[in-house]
């Protein structure tokens, strides 16, 4: 017993000096052994979740990194001369900025108007409309890709030979309900609500010699450079498509379809020799779900008929499209890079957007990432997740910038000394500055005859292709001057 009562003294003692551990006296106790055992389970528990945790991101990351940024066919070199035919309404706006970003960061040279964002639309492209050509500052053009009423000829003065050209596509029912919500002001739609009371009208309200009326019909082929008139019967509209096919065939490696997108960035990313990073995007310039409107199956035919040129050319380039699919890359190897590009876009979803995806306009914090509104459309935005690195921010900046803001950027990047000018010329700003005659932009294009159609001589261009517009989009002098 003494001896028993010594022994407990001596390791009190001990405890006391700090020679014991606190847990090797505890565990002399079975609840502090059970307890002691509990946490040192729950720790090893929780230290393996997070390496778990951390490699399956890894190897994650790893695959699809690996997949995204090295997937190039060993035996080709990416593309850097690239021109893309941006046509209405189709997502080219979200395509335009893809082409952004890469010239952006490969710091290549791009091919802009004059007046920064359009080509003189509706007037044929003439070559003198590039900036920098008449001057002879720019030696190489790189990439091409904002709007214009295509005329090879002119573009082939500008771009290096081994260009490669490119546009897309959109079924033109869903396009017209579109073209219509946006384009509202233009005398053709003026005075109609929806496409059933344009369409019901059968034309009697529609002119093709009225200023922006070709959004109202054939618009597809009116941007490829072809008359947008209706074909007086069948043997005609056969002659014309056909006319239309062929020529679009010759002067495009590529044409891509608004309907599979996806589909389409992954048939792209091979003809260009890109990664999957590199055509990675979010939408933009795309509106609310809230303003779309469904047809009804008559009406969707009558849609067919109005615009029976595009019709042709949209049917004729989406059976191509997948017969070019199942000669060059196959379906499966298709679902396979489409998945990985989803997943990719999911991921960069969550790192760059506050909200996880689009928000209406006046939900967009920063002023300088608002789109252009215009007609009853309702332009979505986004807004960047606080708290990102500088890289990571500088990234998700690039994929969200609306299309006018980027336009004005890389005319910065290119030419700061006259944008310099121009920003020192706004204070002081001439009356009617906004307004640009036909007569002194245009020059008459020399056009085959199935290209000719009726361009007014005094035709104003739209106020969204003019600069100073721009800079203000939403004003309502803007507005005014639109038509």
């Amino acid at each position: 017993m003494f001896m028993q009562l010594k022994r407990a003294l001596l390791e009190r003692s001990a405890i006391s000096r700090g020679s014991i551990p606190p847990w090797s006296a505890c565990g002399r106790a079975v609840f502090c052994r059970f307890l002691w055992r509990v946490l040192m389970f729950l720790t090893i528990l929780f230290v393996a979740l997070q390496l778990l945790s951390a490699f399956h991101q890894f190897w994650n990351n790893k695959q699809t990194s690996s997949f995204l940024t090295s997937d190039r066919n060993a035996t080709c070199q990416p593309k850097n001369h690239v021109f893309f035919l941006k046509t209405h309404k189709t997502a080219s706006s979200t395509i335009l900025n893809i082409l952004y970003r890469y010239g952006d960061t490969h710091n290549l040279t791009f091919a802009l108007p004059e007046n920064i964002y359009q080509f003189s639309y509706p007037h044929f492209f003439m070559s003198h409309f590039v900036k920098g050509m008449k001057s002879r500052r720019v030696t190489e053009f790189h990439i091409m890709c904002n709007h214009m009423r295509f005329q090879g000829p002119e573009v082939r003065k500008v771009m290096p030979l081994d260009t490669f050209y490119f546009s897309i596509l959109r079924n033109l029912v869903s396009m017209m309900e579109s073209l219509l919500t946006y384009y509202k002001s233009i005398s053709a739609f003026r005075n109609f609500k929806t496409v059933e009371d344009f369409l019901l009208d059968e034309g009697r309200s529609y002119s093709d010699t009225m200023p922006g009326n070709n959004y109202a019909r054939n618009n597809l082929t009116f941007d490829f450079g072809f008359n947008n008139s209706a074909p007086s019967g069948e043997a005609e509209l056969d002659e014309r498509a056909e006319a239309l096919i062929s020529a679009v065939e010759s002067e495009f490696h590529l044409i891509l379809i608004l309907e599979y997108f996806d589909e389409s960035m992954v048939l792209l990313r091979h003809a260009l020799c890109w990664t999957l990073d590199d055509v990675v995007s979010f939408r933009l310039n795309s509106r609310s779900e809230k303003t779309r409107k469904s047809l009804s199956v008559e009406m969707t035919e009558q849609v067919k008929k109005w615009s029976s040129l595009d019709w042709r050319l949209y049917q004729h380039f989406n059976a191509s499209f997948w017969r070019r699919i199942d000669t060059s890359l196959g379906r499966t190897k298709l679902q396979e890079e489409v998945e990985l590009l989803r997943a990719r876009r999911a991921v960069l979803e969550k790192t760059c957007l506050s909200e996880g995806g689009a928000v209406h306009p006046a939900h967009v914090l920063d002023s300088s990432l608002k789109p252009f509104q215009y007609g009853q459309a309702v332009i979505q935005g986004y807004n960047i997740r606080p708290g990102l690195d500088n890289d990571t921010h500088r990234f998700c900046h690039r994929l969200i910038m609306p299309e006018l803001q980027y336009t004005r950027a890389l005319y910065v990047k290119q030419f700061p000394d006259i944008a310099a000018k121009k920003d020192e010329g706004k204070k002081h700003p001439t009356p009617g500055k906004h307004i640009i005659n036909a007569k002194r932009n245009s020059t008459s294009a020399p056009v085959t005859e199935n290209r000719n159609s009726t361009v007014q001589a005094n035709m104003p261009i739209l106020a969204k292709d003019n600069m100073d517009v721009k800079d203000n989009a939403n004003s309502a002098e803007a507005k005014q001057h639109k038509t």
